[in-house]
């Protein structure tokens, strides 16, 4: 929760103490939060906690925050090719890569994938998104495992 949870929301705070009232500029913040937060997987019981609790706390400062024109969303990560992913690769007893791309209908997503959303939603492309929690899971999970 600490790290999920209490620092987003302490960041958030020097974000709003910051924004001048009156001053017409937008400001986008986008959380990062998991699919687990919903599905949660084998081994993932505070993790999957924690997402949802930051779930709900983005859903909350977007209506607390919108007439300081602060608008928040969050992405929702299925598998990533990350370190955190590998990690719990070997927890769970998988040892090939390969097998844990398969677990996820079109395979495991990239970082990139993942930054180019977060650019997307911190645009002003992306104005009218606010308070959303969008899924880039490449079309869900295929196995009970996440």
């Amino acid at each position: 929760m600490r790290l999920h949870v209490y620092s987003f929301v302490e960041l958030v705070k020097l974000i709003e103490r910051h924004k001048k009232p009156g001053v017409d500029y937008p400001t986008s913040v986008v959380a990062l939060s998991s699919i687990a937060s919903k599905s949660g997987g084998v081994g993932q019981t505070m993790y999957s906690a924690s997402k949802s609790a930051l779930e709900a706390v983005v859903k909350v400062l977007s209506k607390e925050l919108v007439k300081k024109r602060i608008r928040f969303n969050s992405v929702k990560p299925g598998l990533v090719d990350t370190e955190m992913t590998r990690r719990w690769m070997q927890r769970i007893g998988i040892t090939d890569i390969q097998e844990l791309d398969k677990l996820q209908l079109s395979g495991m997503s990239s970082a990139l994938d993942i930054s180019n959303l977060i650019i997307f939603l911190l645009s002003d492309r992306s104005k009218h998104i606010v308070g959303t929690d969008i899924i880039v899971d490449g079309g869900g999970p295929s196995s009970k495992i996440f």
